[in-house]
């Protein structure tokens, strides 16, 4: 591996610690009809899949058995528009802790959805619209992680021959190509979601740690176009590409970090910029350093309705964020124009678990209502967030930990901008 892989792989793997280090924040006013509980009383998770083609919504996650002790166990939920249950399976039929993740709904109806992500154990199952076993399991290399599922493919990582590599397959498992470098070719990133030729993008190994974004050629290792962006920051040292989304005029909205190595209390300074490619990867604005100014990161963003939303952390606050505080969704025009900010608060006091561990029980210790976890979805009636949230124990500065009985799952509505 060259030294700029090396330093790539460092970039990128740094950039993630912070990314997820930055809590991802949010919440709604909870009001009646306006809030509902998926989970309460135990460290259970899911993330939003996808929307299936009648409306219905798909979440896959883990649920713990058998309290703090005990393992996680798949989790697949498929709620109907209106959010009430409209089928739910629990694998129970694993050993040690195995969770669900990566769907996608196959171009004949049939839903895929990875099991055991993260293990040396993956396999694909494959559902019918309404939960019941479609065909048999699609068994994958033990090496194998996917990272992205799509329609018509699937997209896996790991290492062949000492170094990183991607090969994409077909629910058949026939490789369809393969190249180096995680999910961006000679760099390391992630796949924009909902794409049927893959859209990739993250830091360029190629260059001394410039962020990309690219277009495969149909199911080929041959770029349909590509962009790799100039620093946009004068004392840059590196940048990546942390997240991108699809935008309803057929373009991407990406969340850029750069990096300055040389500056700041820690050796280092990072600076989110919000970027907009067009549907051929053509550079169309920046949001400049407004969330620098503004003395924020982002924290997620989201494409809906003809915006784009942006969970923002105020830097300084703690990892786990209070969710006393309200927090801020800054909403932009696809065309770059900012329209506004939501700000966000859950109380504590509507949740039936958390409330029940709000009070120290030991001279010495605090504890804080927080929000781990935020996801948009959108739907029928509007946009919806899955927060993930509990109560964080402090005691002094030095010991910390998550109280998984006050664990809280719930799925509140957005004001939108």
């Amino acid at each position: 591996m060259t030294n700029k892989m090396t330093n790539g792989m460092k970039m990128m793997k740094r950039a993630l610690a912070l990314c997820l280090g930055l809590v991802l924040l949010a919440g709604a006013a909870c009001a009646e009809n306006n809030m509902m509980v998926l989970s309460s009383g135990a460290e259970d998770w899911l993330k939003y899949e996808c929307t299936l083609p009648d409306g219905r919504i798909l979440l896959t996650g883990g649920k713990m058995e058998n309290g703090k002790d005990g393992n996680f166990v798949p989790w697949i939920l498929c709620l109907n528009a209106d959010r009430t249950t409209s089928w739910e399976l629990i694998d129970r039929q694993h050993d040690g802790s195995v969770s669900a993740g990566r769907a996608a709904v196959l171009e004949d109806g049939t839903i895929a959805i990875n099991v055991g992500e993260h293990t040396e154990s993956e396999v694909i199952k494959f559902y019918t619209k309404d939960g019941d076993k479609a065909r048999e399991d699609l068994v994958l290399s033990p090496t194998a992680i996917v990272e992205a599922a799509e329609a018509n493919y699937l997209m896996l990582t790991g290492v062949e021959d000492g170094n990183e590599s991607t090969v994409v397959i077909d629910y058949e498992g026939r490789t369809l190509f393969r190249y180096d470098g995680v999910c961006l070719p000679n760099g390391y990133g992630f796949k924009v979601r909902g794409e049927a030729d893959p859209v990739v993008y993250g830091t360029n190994a190629a260059t001394d740690g410039n962020a990309k974004i690219m277009k495969l050629n149909g199911m080929e290792n041959k770029a349909a176009w590509e962009t790799v962006l100039d620093f946009q920051m004068d004392d840059t040292d590196t940048a990546t590409l942390c997240e991108a989304v699809k935008t309803n005029d057929g373009g991407y909205a990406a969340w850029l970090r750069e990096s300055c190595f040389t500056q700041g209390e820690n050796g280092y300074e990072d600076v989110d910029i919000l970027v907009k490619f067009d549907a051929d990867g053509k550079l169309k604005w920046t949001s400049g350093d407004s969330f620098k100014k503004d003395n924020q990161y982002i924290g997620k963003i989201f494409a809906y309705n003809g915006k784009i939303a942006v969970l923002c952390v105020t830097k300084g606050d703690d990892a786990y964020d209070d969710m006393n505080k309200p927090q801020v969704i800054r909403w932009f025009g696809d065309e770059g124009t900012e329209r506004g900010t939501t700000e966000l608060k859950l109380n504590p006091e509507e949740l039936t678990a958390l409330k029940e561990y709000l009070t120290p029980k030991d001279p010495g210790t605090t504890r804080t209502p927080s929000v781990y976890d935020v996801q948009l979805i959108p739907m029928e009636d509007g946009l919806w967030a899955l927060v993930s949230c509990g109560v964080w124990e402090n005691e002094g500065e030095e010991s910390a930990d998550t109280i998984f009985e006050s664990h809280e799952l719930v799925m509140v509505k957005v004001e939108e901008k």
